[in-house]
């Protein structure tokens, strides 16, 4: 069982990175499904899967301690497409970390993060 525990934690390691360890123009994966509610559509949520892939478009930091991460969908499942900003927890981290996400025109993903979190496990494989 302690074998099992190992393995499970040492391919968390392997499939999850840190936010300061994504490199903008390299495609990632998230590593949890996230639904966002859209603003053109009341009631309507966009659902992002691990099986979405995303491109690393910019990396900036915002003028209140945030990194801003701008991804790129590979697939675009409407260019008119946006959500509200959410705040999402991020599955495998202790303590918890939430950041931002929010679906944008063109199909962008802006992901807001506290400096503090920057060495946390990110949602992006």
């Amino acid at each position: 069982m302690f074998l099992l525990i190992m393995l499970s934690l040492v391919m968390t390691e392997v499939n999850a990175s840190t936010w300061l360890n994504l490199q903008e123009s390299k495609n990632y994966q998230l590593t949890q499904n996230i639904s966002l509610p859209q603003t053109e559509r009341s009631g309507s949520l966009l659902s992002l899967s691990q099986d979405d892939v995303f491109s690393l478009k910019t990396l900036e930091r915002s003028s209140d301690n945030l990194m801003v991460y701008t991804f790129q969908q590979q697939v675009c499942p409407g260019p008119q497409m946006r959500t509200s900003l959410e705040i999402i927890p991020v599955q495998e981290t202790s303590p918890m970390v939430e950041v931002g996400a929010q679906f944008i025109e063109d199909c962008e993903l802006k992901i807001f993060i506290s400096d503090q979190d920057l060495h946390s496990t990110s949602i992006f494989k």
